[in-house]
């Protein structure tokens, strides 16, 4: 799908090829760390944390330093963050070379470079606004996905093959020149200056902090959204930890089929981002939705019945690729709707409120039932979840009063609210 539109937008290409550059080193941050911790402690439990620690900080830390980083100006917030996490991943990698580190010490490292993150995820939403037209954003999203994903299917297959021959030590100190290189090509460059008014006291923090959750409470339609989306991540969370244990536990491929399985699911995002502007407009909301829980059903019970690697592998790319042509519109049309120096907070309450409280619920949840039950029952348990949110979803459908961006971001608005038949009768019951 061309872009010739992105030639006009220097800044979007900087920031892009900045996170593109950060990203190979994530991608071995995780397997290094992941790997280690699970062949360390022989826990799937114990593995699960490395993931989970990515989420987890969320809960107490996201809307307070999201709204410092709307309160701040972005290019010194960004570039320090990057500096900072290339010294926590440097660190990290310099001890692994004289020796296994305690699992404990990995997962303050990672505790560590998410606090950075949750700094930096808010200035960067915010640049992207800023240096993106509006009408650009959801093809903006969607080829910033697929030049991560892109890197992300690179990375883990190359990345599963050099944790196993060179070390997760030197897989770290790779992660961090990574963030050394993605805070210089920041540096480099002029970044627009836009900061939030600034609210005195502590109870004016606490009101900016907030402006996010007042925002989608006060909209019907995205309170809805969000009240459907908060299961399916619960069904989500035990994808952080299943490649890693679907290939130790069931296929027996150890890393190399971990790094191929999580190539699967970034070849998935690769064609989401590449076709997302093409493929929501051509089918409404509500498809799109049911395609999200139908896809997630098959790549779940489709592995669990094959245990193979290449069908779960085939089944990542559908899954994935399914669930960006969903959420990349969705995400664009809040991120197009809002203030550029409110941008921070609403998004990081989006993803707050969506994931994290359930994605990590999900993953401990499901990481404790493959230790104790096996990965194969668990798969078949969350496909039969997914059913019964798809079956939660024609009963209760999300219907359509008045124009919303969510609804315009896909080929038609969705159920109107005077409809027919059990839709209508939902909307009576309201």
């Amino acid at each position: 799908m061309p872009h010739q539109w992105v030639r006009d937008h220097p800044k979007f290409l900087t920031l892009l090829t900045a996170r593109v550059i950060s990203r190979a080193g994530d991608v071995l941050y995780t397997l290094a760390a992941t790997w280690s911790v699970l062949t360390t402690t022989h826990s799937i439990l114990g593995a699960s944390l490395i993931p989970l620690l990515n989420v987890v900080p969320d809960l107490v830390l996201a809307l307070p330093l999201a709204t410092l980083a709307d309160r701040w100006s972005k290019k010194p917030l960004m570039v320090s963050m990057d500096f900072v996490r290339a010294a926590v991943v440097g660190t990290a990698g310099l001890l692994l070379l004289h020796g296994p580190m305690p699992p404990l010490a990995l997962y303050a490292l990672t505790l560590l470079l998410n606090v950075g993150a949750l700094l930096f995820a808010p200035a960067s939403s915010a640049m992207m606004r800023l240096t993106v037209p509006p009408d650009r954003l959801t093809d903006a999203n969607g080829l910033w996905q697929s030049s991560l994903s892109v890197l992300s299917v690179v990375s883990f297959g190359v990345g599963g093959v050099l944790v196993a021959l060179v070390s997760p030590a030197r897989a770290l100190l790779l992660d961090a020149m990574s963030f050394l290189v993605s805070g210089s090509v920041l540096a480099a460059v002029a970044w627009p200056d836009i900061r939030a008014a600034v609210s005195t006291g502590g109870f004016g923090f606490l009101s900016d902090a907030l402006l996010g959750l007042r925002y989608f409470w006060d909209d019907a339609v995205l309170r809805r959204l969000l009240l459907l989306i908060a299961p399916v991540n619960v069904l989500f969370g035990p994808m952080l930890i299943f490649s890693a244990a679907f290939s130790n536990r069931v296929l027996h491929t150890g890393a190399v089929g971990f790094g191929i399985i999580e190539m699967a699911a970034g070849l998935g995002s690769i064609v989401a981002g590449l076709v997302v502007g093409w493929a929501s407009r051509r089918a409404s909301f509500t498809f799109w939705l049911f395609a999200l829980l139908g896809s997630g059903a098959l790549e779940l019970a489709g592995s669990a019945f094959a245990r193979n690697l290449w069908v779960t592998a085939g089944l990542y790319t559908v899954g994935w690729a399914v669930s960006g042509v969903f959420n990349i519109p969705f995400v664009s049309a809040v991120q197009r709707a809002v203030p550029a120096e409110q941008v921070g907070r609403v998004m990081q309450t989006l993803f707050l409120v969506a994931s994290g409280v359930t994605v990590p619920l999900g993953l401990l949840l499901g990481s404790f039932g493959m230790d104790h039950w096996g990965v194969v029952r668990v798969l078949y348990l969350e496909a039969g979840c997914y059913g019964v949110v798809a079956l939660a979803a024609l009963v209760f459908p999300i219907q359509r009063q008045d124009p919303h961006p969510v609804f315009e971001a896909f080929g038609s608005r969705g159920p109107r609210a005077d409809a027919s038949g059990p839709q209508g009768a939902a909307n009576h019951r309201e």
